[in-house]
């Protein structure tokens, strides 16, 4: 069974009709309830990345000299103003209303009193014409008079309008993380009952589905595999003292849904806050950086919401861009943070971002959560860890690897390292790969593992055999000495991908195991922790073909058994005659560790598609089994003239055979941008739902999205 595939390259749209009706129509049967405080949004959400500067001299956006610098400002200026214009919203004569573009996700929107018309802003090839609307029928509730949108007045100002209709206002922001629609209700409509506004749907071109259990619409174009291109969901209502309120959305009948929220104990006026998006990105600040090549899931980020010193749970993304370059130097590399705020928003900004200081540094190449090992005040704060393997200390590409404890006071991450290690040796490349948040020792402190694939043998004959260093963590951060060292074989790579899980179980008296790829073995070593001390010979090897090992997740249970299990990557693997197709394993854990043989396998779409190079498990749909995630990031649509566009292949986990089932593809928009070259879980994202982050580090800064945010379902 194959769902609609999602393809960032094609925006979304709504549609509607314009019923006339005396008072609001009785729901549709199979209404399900929404989580409280949520937004309406589509559940594919992309941002622009707009480059933050921070203070030291090794920061993103440092300059060699003043008048360079002066020459970039002014050269971003025009950039920055040019980029506004293209989602101003200005009144049309020839169609006798105001409209906007909206670059980032190639839609046009044509606003009306009563809602707005959405359609495609450039043709896309291979993709037929489609429009859509949404207008807002009537508003009040059920057996009385209900209130309808009139004649409007207009404010218009840069990318935003005010259209005031009355008794309710609706807001439009118009940016490139798409457009906001916030609907303001000024005074509590007559009745008893929840309050309910009605919105007519109408499209062409394109199929309008409800499903209720989730509680969203979904429009999509009607192509093989049929593509989702919009979702409208989740619901996020506050009253006057920003009080949350229970909201659902519900299907009245086909072309017609509405918005029912229990207003009961509300203080008016109420903010029904819904965002109209769809595909969109992060978008690269640099051409050639390399934004995308990692990817990563922060938790438990706590920043003080809108200085009021209220704590808030912030979640948020870590991307590596390795080929950034600082000024003049080249290939210095960066890392930036995008903050899941309080309110569940993803930031359209950096928060935070750091590069490197000289050349072929290649910062960013890897990054990862830390973890907490600096709790203050009784508050967990989530390191953000970096691997350089290109940085040069002491020796020539030793590499490093470098974290970043957060600052409660300055409430940010440091504008320099908080904890850095040097590999130590000329060309071991340290820090090629990172994985945090694991406690070996059962301290109650985070520590890391790091990567350093070539590594070389001390002795005769000297060839490259790899090293991976583990370092334990405590309340003051990391060791500045590595708790376990481990080496490979000869040109075994033994390092290129590192990982841990609980694969003996999760209950007391367990441990997390040490989990290394070494796909110039083609192999994973398992290194298990009977008693909070990691065995320093491999307990178990599992081998394969090609590059097996490039990539490895566990920290997950996929089947339910209490166990974590292993997903490996093969990206070079011949699959189904097609040379370098890639293959991913499924291995299951057990009370002795992973088995050697593979629960699950399966190979990539194509001819040097390299499936394979990244993996990822997580619940992305809340039934308690880990879902699988992976990419294959040459792979080529060549039905529209597309190479090495990349996919992010996703699976659902089947309740009942407890193996991965397909259920969609995210596509890369153009040729070259390799997507799902990076992806990652993050179990707890934007409206603290389920995401998948995927990189697509190819992608041109100026016109092609680099990283994706994929909300599902």
């Amino acid at each position: 069974m194959k769902a609609p595939s999602i393809h960032g390259r094609n925006p979304a749209v709504i549609l509607a009709s314009e019923p006339d009706q005396a008072e609001l129509t009785v729901a549709c049967q199979n209404r399900s309830r929404l989580r409280l405080a949520q937004t309406v949004t589509c559940a594919l959400l992309f941002f622009a990345a707009a480059r933050q500067t921070p203070a030291n001299a090794g920061n993103v956006g440092d300059s060699a000299s003043a008048s360079g610098g002066a020459k970039q400002e002014e050269t971003a200026a025009i950039s920055a103003q040019i980029q506004q214009s293209e989602y101003e919203i200005h009144w049309q004569s020839a169609a006798g209303a105001y409209m906007a573009p909206n670059r980032a996700h190639n839609l046009r929107f044509t606003f009306h009193d009563d809602g707005l018309t959405i359609t495609p802003r450039e043709a896309v090839q291979n993709q037929s014409p489609w429009a859509a609307t949404m207008r807002l029928a009537s508003y009040g509730r059920l057996g009385y008079p209900v209130r309808r949108i009139g004649v409007a007045a207009w404010a218009v100002a840069g990318n935003t309008a005010h259209d005031n209709a009355g008794g309710i206002t609706i807001d439009y922001k118009n940016d490139s993380s798409g457009l906001r629609q916030d609907f303001l209700i000024r005074e509590r409509p007559p009745g008893s009952g929840p309050l309910r506004l009605e919105f007519g749907l109408n499209a062409s071109g394109a199929n309008i589905t409800f499903d209720p259990a989730q509680n969203a619409m979904y429009l999509t174009i009607a192509q093989k595999p049929s593509k989702v291109i919009m979702r409208y969901r989740d619901l996020h209502v506050f009253d006057s003292e920003r009080m949350p309120l229970k909201a659902r959305m519900e299907q009245v009948c086909p072309g017609r849904f509405a918005i029912v929220v229990d207003d009961a104990e509300a203080r008016y006026p109420v903010l029904i806050d819904p965002t109209l998006e769809n595909d969109g990105y992060l978008q690269d600040p640099q051409a050639g950086s390399l934004f995308g090549q990692s990817v990563a899931y922060v938790a438990e980020v706590y920043f003080t919401a809108g200085g009021t010193g209220e704590y808030g749970n912030h979640l948020g993304v870590a991307v590596g861009a390795p080929y950034f370059d600082s000024g003049s130097v080249p290939n210095a590399g960066a890392v930036y943070y995008y903050d899941a705020g309080w309110d569940g928003s993803l930031s359209t900004t950096p928060t935070w971002s750091y590069a490197g200081g000289g050349s072929n540094e290649f910062l960013g190449w890897s990054v990862a959560d830390g973890g907490a090992n600096n709790s203050i005040g009784g508050i967990a704060y989530h390191n953000i860890l970096v691997g350089a393997p290109g940085f040069s200390h002491e020796q020539t590409n030793e590499g490093a690897a470098m974290a970043f404890y957060y600052d409660s006071n300055a409430a940010s991450y440091p504008s320099s390292p908080s904890w850095i290690y040097y590999g130590g040796n000329a060309g071991e490349n340290f820090g090629w790969s990172v994985a945090g948040n694991v406690d070996f020792a059962g301290s109650g402190s985070a520590g890391v593992i790091v990567g350093a694939p070539y590594f070389t043998n001390w002795l005769a004959p000297y060839y490259p055999i790899g090293q991976v260093r583990v370092f334990s963590g405590s309340t003051s951060g990391y060791s500045n000495t590595p708790a376990w060292t481990g080496y490979g074989e000869s040109f075994s790579e033994f390092g290129y991908s590192v990982d841990w899980g609980n694969v003996q179980g999760t209950g007391p008296g367990t441990y997390p195991a040490l989990l290394v790829g070494a796909p110039g073995a083609s192999a994973v070593y398992e290194f298990l922790n009977p008693s909070g001390a990691l065995n320093t010979s491999a307990d178990a090897t599992l081998t394969g073909s090609g590059r097996f090992g490039s990539a490895i997740a566990s920290r997950q249970d996929q089947n339910g058994d209490g166990y974590h299990d292993l997903l490996v990557g093969d990206p070079n693997a011949t699959y189904d005659s097609m040379a370098e197709a890639g293959m991913a394993y499924l291995f299951r854990g057990g009370s002795s560790g992973l088995s050697t043989t593979a629960a699950w396998s399966l190979g990539g779409d194509g001819t040097n598609a390299n499936f394979g190079a990244s993996v990822a498990l997580g619940d992305m749909n809340g039934d308690g089994l880990a879902d699988i995630i992976i990419g294959e990031p040459n792979m080529s649509t060549t039905s529209q003239g597309l190479t090495q566009n990349g996919y992010v292949d996703f699976y659902l986990t089947d309740f009942n055979t407890y193996l991965p089932d397909y259920e969609a593809t995210i596509e890369g928009q153009f040729s070259g941008v390799q997507m799902g070259t990076s992806v990652a879980y993050a179990p707890s994202l934007v409206y603290q739902d389920a995401d998948i982050i995927a990189g697509a580090p190819g992608a041109d800064a100026s016109t092609s999205p680099s990283v994706a945010v994929m909300k599902w379902p």
